[in-house]
């Protein structure tokens, strides 16, 4: 069986935002996804950052539109790639992972990443935020922006 990839947000981000100097390859991977060249799933609070982050103007340099947003997620989530939802679960979890690591602030909102992770089954993130997610001995990360292409 082939690894499942999460897409992290800032993947998300990148591939949307044409003034990003990663939005060839951010948007190489979801052409990938949306293709079945690799097997890949977007958790719902992915998609929650996705909005708030390509329509702030402090946070990219060329946002897009509330509409343009929605759009997107739209598409995606009518797309073949795979969204997974938080649960009760998702919930408990968190806060277990956040008792273990001795994790405060706003570093929660990386454990529910890894919490919805664990409860799908993916071993796997590609970010290009390695920094905050590599402790985490429960997955593997992964920064596609660092890899020397063949």
């Amino acid at each position: 069986m082939q690894n499942t990839f999460l897409i992290d947000t800032n993947i998300l981000v990148y591939a949307y935002n044409k003034s990003s100097q990663f939005h060839h390859k951010a948007l190489e991977i979801i052409e990938n996804a949306l293709n079945r060249n690799i097997v890949a799933a977007i958790s719902d609070k992915n998609l929650f950052e996705f909005f708030v982050i390509i329509t702030d103007g402090k946070r990219v340099e060329k946002p897009i539109s509330v509409d343009g947003a929605i759009e997107v997620i739209d598409f995606l989530i009518n797309s073949n790639i795979r969204i997974i939802y938080s649960s009760s679960f998702t919930l408990l979890k968190t806060f277990e992972l956040a008792k273990y690591y001795k994790i405060a602030k706003q570093k929660l909102f990386d454990i529910v990443i890894v919490a919805i992770m664990i409860e799908n089954k993916i071993q796997t993130i590609l970010t290009a935020n390695e920094k905050d997610f590599r402790n985490f001995k429960e997955i593997k990360t992964v920064n596609p922006f660092s890899l020397k292409d063949d």
